[in-house]
């Protein structure tokens, strides 16, 4: 994929989770305030988790190049 369909990808992914947080509340009504609110900052904490694993791994990698 190139760099301009990763950032569509990207955008898209974004509205996504920023729309759920209006979804959520009709589709799960029994769930109380606390309880959505920890499970959508839980959602955002695995998601950086895992987008800033994968970049720590390609800054790895690159400086593991550079230096030979």
């Amino acid at each position: 994929m190139n760099r301009t369909g990763l950032g569509v990808f990207y955008g898209i992914m974004a509205g996504a989770l920023w729309g759920g947080i209006f979804l959520a509340p009709k589709l799960v009504p029994d769930f109380s305030a606390l309880q959505l609110s920890t499970a959508r900052y839980l959602t955002y904490g695995l998601i950086s988790l895992v987008i800033s694993g994968h970049a720590s791994n390609k800054c790895r990698r690159g400086l593991a190049r550079a230096n030979g």
